[in-house]
């Protein structure tokens, strides 16, 4: 973890103090929605949302693209949305 998030603190602090622009692909949605400006998801190889973090990350996208129920809540920090998944859709507890 502690790499990961030298590795994105670095990310922040070129675009921020040098305004270079980085393209991530990242598969830890907490993360891409904390240090993305811009978030895409795919789901089948098409675009199934782009926006900010905060309009693409969603329970309704969380469900439809990974087929999951999470709770959407923002970080006290920094406003981020965060996701936390609970259920897997289609199974029952």
């Amino acid at each position: 973890m502690a790499h990961q998030l030298e590795v994105l603190e670095l990310l922040a602090r070129l675009n921020r103090e040098e305004g270079q622009t980085a393209v991530m692909v990242l598969h830890d949605l907490n993360s891409a929605a904390r240090y993305s400006h811009q978030m895409i998801a795919l789901c089948e190889g098409r675009v199934y949302a782009a926006g900010t973090p905060q309009e693409v990350m969603t329970s309704h996208m969380l469900g439809d693209v990974f087929g999951v129920k999470a709770d959407i809540f923002h970080d006290p920090r920094n406003g981020c949305p965060q996701c936390l998944p609970y259920e897997l859709l289609g199974r029952t507890s």
